[in-house]
């Protein structure tokens, strides 16, 4: 099973504070990295 979920780029700080609150509502064990973020633009240019 995989999960997702959509953030917003304009308020996104890098802090990566998403992945830790996924990672703690999962119960994932400390240090399993199965979490990762993946920045995907859409859109033409300039308004990407």
């Amino acid at each position: 099973m995989r999960y997702g979920f959509v953030i917003d780029h304009r308020k996104c700080i890098g802090c990566h504070a998403c992945t830790v609150a996924c990672k703690e509502e999962n119960q994932v064990p400390l240090g399993t990295f199965r979490t990762w973020v993946k920045y995907v633009e859409k859109g033409t240019w300039p308004h990407t």
